[in-house]
């Protein structure tokens, strides 16, 4: 008869047959999203909103923009269609967009966006779109990467098309302050152009009067004020806390999730700045309105981040082995040890 192996060596084997076949899918699952350069929800709503610049009747765009007007229309993942629109149709560079890949196309959606203002002369979307564009395409030149290694031209080219667009947005009609894009693009420039603390304040202390809702104006503001950008920490912790306090009768707790992930979550975890409670509270009602896997995959490795192991394992059970690989900083072992952290805190 042959002896039975102990409980615990059995135990031990599973798990790395189970930790083989994850690494396994995870590279099947790398190699069938390769040719995408990205699962962000909201930018690839974006890049649909750009095929409808391009391909569509503007009287379609029109109606789009309308429908969208109502900060309430959201994409998949909870951001203002409002502001999907506005950055699909002028290329959203600065967000990391990658559809428009060579000067032609860029050129090719100037045409489109000019031709869009002489057939709807009084769209202020179209207004703030075309001024807006200008800004993307210094973000094209200048890429998302540091600053150090961009070329001279390169530099010169950002700097020359951001004041453009500062410039053209500025020149727009005073009805143009009666949409939330126009203060997201100038907030934009803002904080590429590094603007005086003054300055800067007076559009956005406008903007969030008018448009409290509008997430943009929010995630600009904190940009602003993050270390990333000549910020502090603590200058940042503490406007997340007094931003997601003034929106919460529109948010929840959720805006304060949003700007956590949106700055630089690592150090302020490490620097135990954040408040996790509140952040997972923010996190529970954004997965309850918006259940995207996007939403849901950065939420569980936030619960890893905060050791809360209750949460991380409810979170993995949904997502099933089926990680988003952007949300784990595209790289397996990440998810491999936050699932381990996960089963061994169930032992």
């Amino acid at each position: 008869m042959v002896q039975a192996a102990p409980i615990n060596e059995y135990l031990e084997v599973r798990s790395v047959v189970r930790t083989f076949v994850l690494i396994c899918s995870l590279g099947l699952f790398v190699l069938a999203s390769g040719a995408s350069a990205t699962q962000r929800p909201y930018v690839l709503e974006a890049e649909r909103y750009h095929k409808l610049l391009m391909d569509m009747p503007f009287e379609l765009l029109e109606l789009t923009v309308s429908e969208a007007a109502d900060l309430s229309e959201t994409t998949s993942d909870g951001q203002p269609r409002a502001a999907a629109i506005i950055d699909g149709v002028t290329g959203c560079a600065s967000a990391g967009c990658r559809f428009l890949k060579d000067e032609l196309q860029w050129r090719e959606t100037r045409t489109r966006l000019e031709a869009w203002n002489e057939a709807y002369p009084d769209s202020e979307a179209a207004q703030i779109a075309l001024a807006t564009l200008y800004y993307e395409l210094g973000w094209f030149y200048r890429g998302t990467g540091p600053w150090k290694t961009v070329s001279q031209q390169n530099r010169d080219r950002y700097k020359q098309f951001v004041e453009l667009s500062r410039e053209k947005l500025e020149a727009l009609p005073e009805e143009s302050r009666n949409n939330p894009a126009w203060f997201g693009s100038l907030l934009s420039i803002g904080v590429s152009q590094n603007w005086d603390v003054a300055t800067f304040d007076t559009i956005y202390d406008e903007g969030i009067e008018k448009f409290p809702d509008y997430l943009p104006l929010y995630f600009s503001k904190a940009q602003n004020v993050d270390p990333r950008w000549g910020g502090s920490m603590e200058g940042f912790i503490q406007y997340v806390d007094r931003a997601s306090t003034y929106a919460r009768p529109y948010f929840g707790d959720q805006l304060y999730a949003r700007l956590i992930w949106s700055g630089p979550s690592s150090s302020l975890f490490r620097k135990n700045l954040v408040d996790w409670p509140r952040m997972r509270k923010g996190f529970n009602e954004m997965i309850a309105a918006h259940p995207h896997p996007w939403n849901i995959n950065h939420f569980a490795r936030f619960a890893c981040m905060a050791r809360d192991s209750k949460t991380l394992v409810r979170l993995l059970e949904r997502i099933d082995e089926k990680p988003t690989f952007e949300a784990w900083y595209n790289d397996p072992m990440v998810y491999l040890n936050c699932q381990t952290f996960a089963m061994q805190s169930q032992t």
